[in-house]
């Protein structure tokens, strides 16, 4: 460690804290220090995705709304969340989603979880 000070840091930089009142066993992987009231964390949310063909290693089955994700996976967390709604490019509800198809998915998630939109 080189002992200086910084006025900021930025996402993955690695940074040591004196956070005064807090015992190292309050600290866990995965927990974020942020700015009050500059993150959010959300329980739904939409995501636009592409469902690979066969051929490109995908399930050979389709699905449809409710479906369960086995392992949803997001930096430090593996959850199991569920596929509410499932929309079409037109922004139509479909039934189902197949092999190729573009599509926006509404996400519920089990645990709040913070979403960075890019």
């Amino acid at each position: 460690m080189d002992q200086r000070t910084v006025e900021g840091a930025t996402a993955r930089d690695k940074v040591h804290l004196w956070l005064k009142g807090l015992q190292m066993e309050d600290i866990q992987r995965g927990m974020i220090l942020a700015k009050p009231r500059t993150i959010n964390p959300y329980l739904i949310f939409c995501a636009i995705l592409y469902v690979f063909e066969k051929k490109d290693g995908c399930d050979d089955s389709p699905f449809s709304a409710g479906y369960k994700i086995a392992q949803f996976r997001r930096r430090t967390i593996n959850e199991n969340e569920k596929v509410t709604v499932i929309m079409n490019d037109k922004v139509e509800e479909i039934k189902m989603i197949m092999f190729g198809d573009y599509a926006c998915i509404v996400i519920q998630l089990m645990k709040q979880l913070l979403v960075s939109w890019a």
